[in-house]
């Protein structure tokens, strides 16, 4: 179920300009390095496992002169416009979930609660708050696919297929949306009476196929880019796993 609800003009604006307050707060308190910059990566002179995300600096290239890719107002942009997008398909998201619509009040703070996350990893903390112009795409497109697997309509699945492979062009993180689609899945397969009235196979055979997806654009780029394939998934950083590095960079203080 999806909340058909739509919210009101106010609370749209009211999303707008918080968004743009998240921004712009992002945008001038994180560490910009060289593998930040928008212009390098559009060109691919940054190193792994970052210049595997290239979708949005290579659509940006496109559409605006390269002067502009890493002004500040370019970059405030983009990060409002997805932190916008994400805290409004949230309700949508949180409806999919507990397989019911919402209240007003349930879709004001399923808003409120993803707002609060974004302030809590973006802005909150002192260390690894660094910035990288594919991230909040990331949640946003996380959420679209999720909503398009899970669809009770076949086609939607088969759309969420083709978002999920081109998504991968993004942030190879996008695997976890199909993770937690056939999570979801599984979980209407019990009890029986929540059983999807697709056949198992219809189900499951998209989210199968976003997973060939996934790899096939993770080793197509390695390959176009002279890497190895391991590089185009970051769950590595050396010898460790990187969620294990990046818990002790956040007891580490940088200089």
């Amino acid at each position: 179920m999806i909340s058909r609800d739509r919210p009101s003009p106010r609370h749209v604006l009211l999303w707008v300009l918080l968004s743009a307050l998240f921004a712009t707060y992002y945008i001038l308190h994180s560490r910009v390095g060289s593998d930040s910059s928008i212009e390098r990566h559009a060109e691919l002179l940054i190193d792994p496992p970052f210049v595997f995300r290239v979708m949005i600096p290579w659509v940006l290239s496109k559409l605006l002169p390269m002067s502009w890719l890493d002004m500040t107002l370019t970059r405030t942009v983009i990060a409002a416009a997805f932190s916008l997008s994400s805290i409004l398909l949230m309700p949508a998201f949180m409806a999919r979930v507990l397989g019911r619509d919402l209240s007003a009040i349930e879709r004001t703070r399923a808003c409120r609660a993803i707002f609060i996350v974004l302030i809590a990893h973006y802005l909150l903390p002192r260390n690894l708050k660094f910035y990288y112009v594919y991230d909040l795409p990331a949640i946003t497109f996380y959420e679209v696919c999720f909503l398009a697997l899970t669809d009770r309509r076949n086609w939607v699945r088969w759309v969420g297929v083709a978002t999920s492979t081109l998504f991968a062009f993004n942030r190879e993180t996008i695997g976890i949306a199909v993770v937690h689609a056939a999570g979801w899945h599984i979980a209407q397969l019990w009890p029986r009476e929540r059983r999807s009235p697709n056949s198992t196979a219809g189900v499951f055979l998209p989210l199968l196929i976003s997973c060939v997806g996934i790899l096939f654009v993770r080793t197509w780029l390695a390959q176009q880019l002279n890497h190895s394939v391991q590089q185009s998934f970051s769950w590595m950083e050396g010898d460790q796993l990187r969620l294990v590095a990046n818990l002790i960079r956040m007891g580490t203080k940088f200089h």
